[in-house]
């Protein structure tokens, strides 16, 4: 799997924020998705890959005539203009963990090149003229190298520097890796702009900046190592202080905003005409703007208060007028109230635990059941119902519900009272093009029809005996073998008995039994020692080693019964669990009525009114007034609805062979429609078997088609369509650059994933650049410098250019890395998994 590549382009983030890896997002139906493209396709990562050849400015190691990489023995550029490769730096090195984003990146006017290089306190940052020093590419004047080195001494900017940036001013802004302190350097000079700097973001124009302090932050640069913080579990601040700082002011410095703001909650328009941020306010979140930032004379502007809230969520913000979308959700079970009747309350909050002997043990050990005559069966139903409802109630809140609201700069309007949706996080295919849709299903709040808690227990209870493996049971064993259709009948004895009786159960102690007594802890010790090593591999002499007391004993028995678990490898939490989310789904389809498909539009809302309104995304094209969705088939639809109860969903599906992943993750129809002043009209079938829907770009809609494994689950690839045509299979990440659309293909996987590169026409016929691509740059007048023939073992490929199916120039061998290319924008985790 690989992270989403960050907008480096736009904002440095710690290195817990730049992490974000795809994960494979499973796409309820009964709720909406708010599909918001992990990068834009005219963001400005994208503009600032496309800057024009014909400009003097060179940045991201793209220089108006050539392109930087770095070999073996030094940094070098590849100069388009003379066809020659020129070493720029011998014995170039940086170090790539403690980076993100270009390793060397040249000034606006192209004088200068500035570079990272590795020091004994991580990278130090440094400027060089590469027409007057270090452009030797003949080694025999390697006996200089000690004069270059001294001379070079002189050309440090800073040491310890994590990532730099070279604004369109000239400025250059970087952080350092140990305090994470930002600053910046102009006129030959450093100024620090704050200490600790959980992230920052910058206007258009580059001269007006945003960012947000935490103190707890400093904890992740203490540890050094950035993977070794992503395994410690160090997660990003939660709520930090906001500023902004002129970048034109050498004088005035940063200007505190608000303290107690949600870090992930800053939105803005790309202007900085307005900001808006959400802050922490005793219990209660509380959404505020700033306005006028950049026309203010003195920088000085008041926050204005939009809304306030038990949970607000940003939705989505026009970034070119300001317009934004949120929500108001209330922390408590509303949703879980709204449809749940929960008729199993007790007035007993703490019930006694029952005394269960040795013998008790032994005894249900050998009748595999529970015994009946010392509460502990009504003691183990308690434990069981409220596992059910903590996993009902933790499946609600994975859904936002509230109002949603539409603030236009200056007021809110309310769009919807009762809005249900989820907000995905992440992606699987990698796509710049934007789809900003909103859209929610609307609850019909006064026509629900709740469901009774014990009912469904009753429910669960059933579906739990049809997918527990009585392992040892021979009577239930050969009733699966013989009629699959037929389901088990439920002795809630035996259930009861095979869901507990393992030692590390909720309540094993009182279901547990082992049949004879264990080894001696310390002969074990002892023995495990002869056999691994000495007592220094496990601790002291009183240790039992790293897994702990209880699990150690577990691995020193003499005669343990041997059994199945009731799932294999299951934890207790996670049962419970899985079957809610099982009564998750049915609960959309037999309250499919009161759930209504609405998206947004400016300030309107729109429905379908459809009879099949079983639509689980939306895409809208306001500019050409066609809407796009994806929907279950009507002959789907048909049987769904006969569908009732949550008993009658499951044993339908048991007996076709079907489960939920087979209902809801299945392809689905892809629809288009009209989009008018006041409804939606003209509904034409576009596609079938469609996965996901990527966006509209160019007037065109592109969406995805997916192959399913045995398990139901998606491949992280699809295959690409546009508007009913087929592009590509093993699509893995969409690339829009100034105008042309770029798509990899065929990833495998590890560190040094490669990967195909295609470019698309006009007519969207795919052109195929290269196989086995390491690494690529787009260059402004579409060509393309990319690296293949990666040798692994010997970390060299071959550094060529691509303009045209004709041109595919060889440009250098045994090239390490690209300066610039997309590699330097993300890290790549494939090789974990």
């Amino acid at each position: 799997m690989k992270v989403i590549r960050e907008k480096f382009q736009n904002e440095f983030k710690t290195k817990s924020f730049r992490s974000r890896m795809l994960k494979t997002a499973v796409v309820l139906f009964t709720a909406c998705i708010l599909a918001v493209s992990a990068l834009s396709g005219c963001s400005q990562n994208n503009k600032n890959n496309a800057d024009s050849m014909n400009d003097t400015a060179k940045k991201d190691g793209q220089t108006e005539n050539g392109v930087l990489y770095i070999k073996k023995d030094g940094l070098y550029e590849h100069s388009f203009s003379n066809n020659t490769n020129n070493l720029l730096y011998r014995t170039y090195n940086f170090n790539k963990m403690d980076t993100n984003g270009p390793a060397a990146q040249y000034s606006q006017d192209g004088k200068y090149l500035y570079y990272l290089e590795r020091s004994n306190s991580g990278n130090t940052l440094k400027v060089m003229e590469p027409g007057k020093e270090g452009k030797k590419s003949d080694k025999a004047e390697s006996n200089n190298k000690d004069q270059e080195d001294n001379s070079r001494e002189n050309n440090v900017i800073a040491s310890d520097v994590e990532d730099f940036r070279i604004l369109k001013g000239g400025e250059i802004l970087y952080k350092k890796s140990s305090e994470g302190g930002l600053y910046i350097y102009r006129d030959n000079d450093s100024d620090k702009i704050s200490g600790y700097v959980e992230e920052y973001f910058l206007n258009k124009d580059e001269d007006l900046m945003l960012f947000y302090t935490d103190n707890t932050g400093s904890d992740i640069y203490k540890e050094k190592s950035y993977y070794n913080s992503m395994i410690a579990g160090i997660e990003p601040c939660e709520t930090g202080t906001l500023y902004y700082y002129d970048l034109k002011n050498n004088e005035k410095g940063r200007e505190k905003i608000q303290d107690g703001i949600l870090t992930g909650s800053i939105k803005y328009s790309q202007d900085f005409k307005i900001v808006y941020y959400i802050k922490k306010e005793e219990d209660k979140q509380v959404l505020y703007c700033i306005k006028g930032l950049k026309e203010s004379a003195d920088n000085t502007v008041e926050p204005e208060l939009i809304a306030q809230g038990d949970i607000i969520n940003n939705l989505h913000v026009d970034s070119e007028t300001g317009n934004f979308y949120y929500q108001i959700e209330e922390k408590d079970d509303r949703l879980y109230d709204l449809f749940i009747d929960d008729d199993m309350t007790t007035d007993i909050e703490n019930p006694a635990k029952p005394q269960i002997s040795e013998e008790d043990k032994k005894n249900m050990f050998e009748t595999k059941k529970v015994i009946s005559d010392k509460e502990l069966k009504e003691y183990a139903l308690l434990n069981m119902e409220e596992e059910f409802r903590k996993s009902l109630k933790e499946k609600f809140k994975i859904f936002h519900f509230g109002a949603v609201f539409y603030y236009n700069t200056s007021e809110s309007k309310k769009l919807s009272d009762n809005a249900y949706m989820y907000i995905p996080k992440y992606e699987r295919v990698e796509n710049t093009i934007k789809n900003n849709t909103v859209f929610f299903d609307e609850i019909d709040v006064n026509n629900i029809e709740k469901i009774k808690l014990s009912e469904a227990f009753s429910d669960y209870l059933n579906c739990l005996n049809q997918k527990m493996n009585y392992s040892s049971d021979d009577e239930y064993k050969k009733a699966d073998k013989e009629d699959n259709d037929k389901a088990k009948e439920l002795d809630i004895d035996k259930l009861i008995y095979e869901y507990y009786h393992e030692r590390q159960s909720p309540l094993g102690e009182y279901f547990y039994y082992r049949k004879t007594d264990k080894k001696d802890k310390e002969e074990a010790l002892e023995e495990e020692r002869r056999k691994h090593g000495t007592s220094s591999d496990y601790g002291d002499d009183n240790s039992l080693y790293e897994y702990g007391k209880d699990e150690y004993d577990s691995l020193y028995d003499d005669d343990i019964y041997d059994y199945d678990s009731a799932y294999y490898g299951w934890s207790y939490s996670d049962t419970s669990d899985d079957i809610a989310d099982e009564f998750f789904y049915v609960l959309g389809i037999i309250r499919k009525k009161v759930f209504n498909t609405c998206f947004v539009s400016g300030d309107e809302v729109y429905g379908f009114n459809l009879d099949n309104d079983y639509i689980i995304d939306v895409c809208v094209d306001n500019k050409n007034k066609k809407v796009y969705f994806r929907r279950f088939s009507d002959e789907r639809v048909k049987m769904l609805k006969e569908l009732s109860t949550f008993n009658e969903y499951f044993f339908k599906m048991e007996s076709e062979g079907l489960d939920y992943k087979k209902i809801y993750l299945v392809p689905m129809e892809f629809c288009k429609a009209d989009l008018s002043e006041s409804k939606v009209d003209n509904f034409e079938l576009m596609d079938d078997e469609v996965s996901s829907i990527s966006g509209v770009y160019g007037g065109k809609i592109y969406y995805m088609k997916d192959e399913l494994n045995n398990d139901y689950e998606y491949s992280f690839n699809g295959t690409l369509y546009c508007d009913g045509k087929k592009i590509r299979p093993d699509i893995d990440n969409i690339i829009v650059n100034d105008g042309t659309i770029y798509l990899q293909t065929e990833s495998d996987r590890g560190i040094n994933a490669t990967y195909s590169l295609y470019k698309l026409d006009a007519d969207n016929k795919a052109e195929k650049i290269a196989a086995d691509v390491y690494d690529h740059k787009i260059l402004s007048d579409k060509s393309v410098v990319y690296v293949n023939n990666y040798n692994k073992n010997r970390n060299k490929g071959d550094l060529k250019l691509w303009k045209d199916k004709d041109h595919d120039e060889l440009l250098d061998k045994d090239v390490v890395s690209l300066i610039g290319g997309e590699r330097d924008y993300y890290y790549d985790f494939r090789d974990f998994y």
